[in-house]
């Protein structure tokens, strides 16, 4: 199940400060350069599971196209310096938190083949995102 509320809440919680965002207050640049913005925060209970899901127009099929080779190391980040603290500020533990990055908007749990889409899951130790594979 998928708990609308929190989800709002950590949406307006997950701003990074001023210093790491764009011009545009709701994109940051990442580590690779490329500029994203949150789309969606799902919180599920059972597995508990956070997604933060973001928008990345600069993946895939866009000009230079970016593959998760070139956006690898934004993964991490994200889950460091945006998932964890928005979790942190409401309270909410979890064991593991996904992050992806579409190239387009899409609904939950869809695919289109026009739209590249990233993901990577995170186990949580000592305050720390470890990455997991599928």
């Amino acid at each position: 199940m998928i708990r609308p509320a929190l989800a709002a809440a950590l949406i307006s919680l997950s701003a990074l400060p001023a210093s790491q965002a764009s011009a545009e207050a709701s994109r940051v640049v990442l580590p690779s350069g490329q500029a994203v913005s949150l789309m969606q925060v799902l919180i599920e209970e059972a597995p508990p599971l956070a997604r933060f899901r973001f928008l990345a127009p600069e993946i895939g099929a866009a000009s230079p196209a970016r593959g998760y080779d070139d956006v690898a190391m934004d993964f991490g980040w994200l889950c460091e310096h945006l998932a964890l603290p928005a979790l942190d500020a409401v309270g909410l533990e979890v064991p593991g938190i996904v992050i992806s990055m579409s190239s387009a908007p899409v609904d939950f749990g869809t695919t289109d083949p026009d739209i590249t889409q990233f993901f990577e899951p995170f186990s949580l130790a000592d305050g720390i995102c470890l990455v997991e594979q599928f």
